[in-house]
This record gives structure tokens, sequence and C-alpha cells, in this order.
């Protein structure tokens, strides 16, 4: 059985400049959608397959058939592992289900460990690590406060502290993959992105616009190749990816959507609807189209109840043609 990874990269947009990852190659999910744009839902999905709701917002509630793809792993033979600095990820609150070694790297006078001491405590467990391994790794540099230096408090300078972070964090994506055993299959994805100003809020938890809930997601594996795959897909799919990786390919879960790892060749008996889910705030996402409804002023400022954007002919969700054809 192959190794497999997961790196995934705290508020990491699918329009981010990524150098050296994409030196790499792989198979590319250019329209890959999370299923939230706050931390914990959005790896409760991607990390079970499950819809945020439906499993609590978070791991805790293992009961199956809601366990993480972990303890799935496990089962199969796997040794498992998974670093972190966010404090939403705490084994506090039941990430560490599934996981024979999980380590919520420590961290003194900042929000969270900056990648060299993330990749610090993960080159030191690969190098007494037991295969086949399943190893999850999740870097925080992107996501606020940044450490560029006399920063502007200008959006201007927050996007430039941002993409300063982006290039830190892409050249220690690849420096780990460097250090991974040949037979690895790797998924590097983001939890969710993070918005500039682009409808009125910087940050992110705060809307479902595709600023935060559109994000890379690249399966590398073997000798180097270049694919893109353009059709939408959801982040949910990703435990159906992990395990046909590990030769488990009779995982029959409902709640797969948009293009199903295994059946890209067969993809037209998809489900197209993307979900994505905020409190009091949810979105329907097609190959063309997104709605978006809320329940009016959450949290911070007045909304439409309903939004529907053509993201063919308006991809930056300017023209709301609920309000146009209402």
């Amino acid at each position: 059985m192959r190794n497999l990874v997961l790196i995934t990269i705290d508020c990491l947009r699918a329009d981010a400049d990524t150098p050296e990852l994409n030196k790499l190659g792989g198979l590319r999910f250019t329209n890959a959608i999370s299923a939230s744009a706050q931390t914990p839902s959005s790896f409760s999905a991607m990390l079970s397959g499950w819809l945020p709701l439906d499993c609590g917002g978070r791991l805790k509630l293992n009961r199956s058939p809601r366990v993480g793809i972990a303890e799935r792993l496990k089962n199969q033979g796997y040794h498992t592992a998974g670093f972190h600095s966010n404090p939403w990820l705490s084994r506090v609150h039941g990430w560490d289900i599934g996981f024979d070694t999980y380590k919520d790297v420590a961290y003194k006078g900042r929000l969270y460990a900056l990648a060299e001491e993330v990749d610090k405590a993960v080159k030191k467990w690969l190098r007494k690590a037991k295969q086949p391994f399943f190893l999850w790794v999740h870097y925080m540099d992107c996501h606020e406060p940044y450490r560029l230096e006399n920063m502007p408090e200008r959006i201007e300078g927050k996007r430039e502290a941002y993409r300063e972070a982006v290039a830190t964090t892409d050249k220690h994506v690849v420096g780990l993959i460097e250090q991974l055993p040949s037979d690895t299959a790797i998924i590097v994805t983001a939890d969710h992105g993070q918005a500039f100003m682009e409808h009125g809020m910087h940050g992110h938890s705060h809307s479902l616009y595709e600023e935060l809930i559109h994000v890379p997601l690249v399966l590398i594996k073997g000798s180097t190749y270049n694919l893109e795959e353009q059709r939408i897909t959801s982040l949910l799919n990703i435990p159906t990816m992990l395990l046909w990786e590990a030769g488990v390919v009779d995982d029959s879960h409902s709640y797969r959507l948009g293009v199903a790892y295994s059946q890209l060749a067969d993809w037209q008996d998809r489900d197209k609807l993307i979900t994505g889910k905020l409190p009091r705030m949810s979105s329907l996402r097609t190959d063309t189209h997104k709605l978006i409804t809320c329940e009016g002023k959450w949290p911070y400022f007045e909304r439409d109840e309903v939004e529907l954007y053509d993201l063919e002919n308006d991809p930056e969700e300017k023209v709301n043609l609920w309000i146009n054809t209402s």
C-alpha cells in the first residue's frame, strides 16, 4: 500500500500564486469548492466526506458512518499522524480521533506556529515513521496576523503580506514533499480562502463568495505529469480520493458531491450541486451558477436574503440576478 499525505493550508485562495508547487505537476482540480468558509466545519466535511451539519461541525461525533478518514485508514492498516497549530483543530475538540500520533505544535507569543516549526515536528516523525502511513499536515502562515514588517493598515498592505505568506508556505510545502518516500500520493488543498474587500469585507467566515470557498486542489503521485480537471468538485471527495489511493475502491458514500474521483470517466451520473454552509447562511453551486441564501443581518452587515450569480459571465459575483429578475 502506498503512503498517503494530505497537506492543507489555511486561508489559501484558488487564485493564489504557488509557482514551486505548480512545478510538481499533478492532477489539478481547477474548480474545487470547500464546504464552508470556517475551519472547523470545512475540515469536518473534508475529513469525513459528510456535510458539516451532518457531523456537528467537528469530528467529535464519530459514530458510524460519520468517522474521519484517519480512523478509516487506520482500520486498513495505516499508521496515522497529524500535525497542526490551529487552536480550532486541537485534540481538545476531538480532532485527534483515529490518529496514532497527533501533534498540536507549540507556539509562544503568536496565534499559531510558523511553517518551519511545523516542518521540524513532521520531519522528526518521518525519520521513524512506520509504513504505510497517512500523514496530515496543516500550515497556518497564510492566516492573519502576518509577519510582514511595518505592514500598513490599508488593504493593499494586507494583500502584500498575504502574498508574502503564500510564497513562504509554497516553499515549505514543496520542501516537505521532497522529504517523502517516492511511493506517496499527496493531496494539497485549503480549508477556505481569504477575502480582501471584494464584497466589502476582509478575512473569512462571513460569506460564501468565491474568494472564500473556491480553493486549490491537486493530487501529486508517481512521475511528474500535468492534468487539469475543470469540472466542479467538492472537498467532500477527499476521503474518497484517499481511500481510492489506498486501494479501497468500493466506498459507496452517498454524500459525495461534484466530480467523484473514482468516476472521472463517467461523470454524467454525478450530482452537480456543491454546497456551502455557515451559520444562518447556505449556498448551492453548479458548474455555472451559485445561489446564496441568508437570514438578513449576519454577522456584521445587512445583505440580500437571496443571491443568484452567473459565474460564467460574472465570476466576481457583482450582479445579483435574483434581485434583477424578481
